[in-house]
């Protein structure tokens, strides 16, 4: 069930790519493009709440209000970061070294979870991680300060996935995916206030279409179906495996905007593979018998 719900994530964010990709070819500024991101999730966000099952999930999560601060409080980072980044380096660059989430995911489940693996495991999740990180080689440009930037995007990211390995029983995780949206969406309204910034609404139909479907499968869809499979499987095994999604996303560029794709490519994208098939045949996820209920606590 953890794959699964894996590669339904990976579904989402390979549709929210490509929507993402249309967008850009409408609206050139990164700023407004996420600004309208996630306002479009929100907006969406709103009718799930007439859900008595989501309202009360969200009430409940009071109970962990810490955590949720602390979550708000690093997802604001995390959007702050990535701006830095991409401001300073380009998206191209801040793509890449987002790669080395998986790094941090590692290192941070081995020492705070305490997770152990199969040899066959380990060995498949340190492929995937060392072919995503590979990727990460291909930067033609290097900016000090953007590589410090997205480390921190990076980090801060895996903090927030780690945490949600020990939180992941303990409330409805569509309820705080919804709750997430909304803080990430306050933040961006007071960050465009505060710099002045006046988004104009796309008037193309076709632009505002891609930005709800695309909001909806990579921000709520995407995080929910990944932050679930938290339940079936250890934090750095559904990352590594998790890797697969830079594949697709290459393919989909091939196939669907012709983008080039060179012999690094195939072989860095190789290794995930790998390691992801080592990863699923290294042995059974982790207690599925807890993990009747994906939306309850």
């Amino acid at each position: 069930m953890g794959f699964l719900l894996i590669a339904l994530a990976i579904f989402s964010a390979l549709t929210s790519f490509i929507c993402a990709k249309f967008i850009t070819r409408e609206i050139d500024d990164m700023v407004i493009i996420t600004f309208w991101w996630f306002l479009s999730s929100t907006i969406i966000s709103m009718f799930f709440l007439f859900s008595s099952r989501v309202r009360k999930g969200i009430i409940e999560l009071k109970k962990h209000w810490l955590f949720i601060l602390s979550v708000g409080l690093l997802s604001v980072a995390i959007v702050y970061f990535w701006f830095l980044s991409i401001d300073l380096a380009g998206i191209g660059f801040t793509t890449l070294w987002r790669k080395t989430e998986a790094v941090f995911v590692l290192i941070l489940s081995l020492i705070f979870l305490k997770e152990r693996f199969k040899l066959k495991e380990l060995s498949g999740i340190l492929i995937a991680v060392t072919g995503a990180v590979l990727f990460v080689s291909k930067a033609k440009s290097f900016n000090q300060q953007a590589m410090i930037a997205v480390l921190f995007c990076s980090l801060f990211y895996a903090l927030i996935f780690v945490s949600l390995k020990k939180y992941a029983f303990k409330f409805n995780l569509f309820s705080f995916v919804i709750l997430r949206c909304f803080l990430v969406t306050i933040f961006l309204s007071l960050f465009m206030a505060f710099s002045q910034r006046r988004p104009q609404l796309p008037g193309n139909f076709w632009t505002i279409t891609l930005l709800f479907l695309g909001s909806a499968t990579g921000i709520i869809l995407h995080k929910y179906f990944f932050y679930s499979s938290l339940r079936y499987l250890e934090a750095a095994k559904a990352q590594a495996f998790y890797n697969l999604e830079t594949v697709f996303t290459l393919v989909a560029g091939i196939l669907i905007f012709g983008e080039a794709m060179s012999l690094f490519d195939f072989i860095f994208g190789g290794l995930i593979v790998i390691g992801a098939l080592l990863i699923m045949s290294g042995g059974k996820e982790s207690n599925p018998a807890k993990t009747t209920n994906l939306t309850g606590g």
